[in-house]
């Protein structure tokens, strides 16, 4: 099989939980995270060269793969994690927290206001600076 690299430069993701809430500060929904990135991967539609985890948001550095869309990956994170989210918040019973009054959803878990930078200069460390944060942190 051909080996298959990144087609576009890095990019940092930043995505934040509705209102802030700490969310991810249970391990169980930070392991959640861990495995979309992992789908993503498996699925050979990203590169992620660094991630962490805080109590209410996350930092990730990744690189689409084999011509798929950064925007699309984005999408695919944010909506397999809502989906996630949704079912352990009905089993421990907290689901309420995060109910919306919207017109296209019932629950909110993400803010829509991620943050996307492009990352193009290649001598700055930017997994160091992913790396230093406070909690759930990797370098795959």
């Amino acid at each position: 099989m051909k080996q298959q690299y990144a087609t576009e430069c890095p990019q940092f993701f930043t995505a934040t939980i509705q209102e802030w809430k700490h969310l991810l500060k249970e391990e169980i929904y930070k392991i959640i995270i861990v495995n979309s990135l992992k789908f993503l991967v498996n699925e050979e539609k990203v590169i992620v060269n660094s991630f962490v985890i805080m109590s209410n948001h996350i930092h990730i550095i990744w690189q689409s793969k084999n011509n798929n869309s950064i925007k699309k990956i984005q999408n695919s994170f944010i909506k397999r994690t809502s989906k996630e989210f949704k079912k352990q918040l009905e089993k421990d019973d907290k689901l309420s927290a995060y109910s919306v009054n919207a017109i296209d959803r019932q629950y909110n878990f993400w803010q829509r206001d991620s943050l996307n930078i492009e990352l193009l200069h290649p001598l700055l460390n930017y997994a160091g600076l992913v790396g230093r944060r406070p909690s759930l942190g990797a370098h795959v």
